[in-house]
């Protein structure tokens, strides 16, 4: 964090840190709170495991301007509302300027990001569900999506596994 302090004296940090200088995770409501104040989501590493920031940026709505990159980051982008450009800051910031200029309504990438993240889903329940069918149980993993009571939502481990146990969630059903 301190190096990046030095090499980028203008960045805005919202997490808080801990005692040893480390980021804090911000809780779901602040995250949400910053990605409405937000007009574009930026993904500008170049190599990375799975980026889940660029799809909850198009799920909140906002364009997405990004850099060459590894990783999958890019597999629900749209070119209608995210642009690829070189790892400088001249272009990310006329990258980020032309996505505001074209003002996409945020429901509207909502709910194409909803889309294309609903035919992967679709796919990874039903084969979920025939295994389940395979190994003889009667529970299936079920609908509507999103889920009204998430199954991870951010908790720790042990308290997603309680809740679902205990039924706190609407994923199972009984055939």
């Amino acid at each position: 964090m301190e190096r990046h302090r030095r090499l980028a004296p203008g960045h805005v940090f919202l997490n808080g840190v801990d005692g040893s200088g480390r980021p804090v995770r911000m809780p779901p409501e602040d995250v949400n709170r910053h990605l409405n104040d937000a007009a574009v989501g930026l993904c500008l590493s170049a190599v990375e495991g799975p980026m889940f920031a660029s799809t909850e940026y198009m799920l909140a709505g906002l364009p997405v301007v990004t850099t060459p990159n590894r990783g999958g980051r890019d597999v629900y982008m749209d070119d209608e509302y995210c642009l690829t450009v070189p790892p400088d800051p001249r272009s990310v910031g006329e990258a980020v300027e032309a996505l505001k200029a074209r003002r996409i309504p945020r429901n509207y990438i909502h709910e194409r990001t909803l889309t294309k993240l609903e035919r992967d889903r679709r796919r990874f329940v039903d084969l979920l569900n025939e295994l389940l069918d395979e190994s003889g149980s009667r529970k299936r993993i079920g609908m509507p999506w999103p889920f009204r009571h998430p199954v991870m939502a951010w908790l720790k481990p042990e308290v997603a596994i309680r809740r679902a146990l205990a039924g706190e969630v609407d994923a199972f059903s009984e055939e």
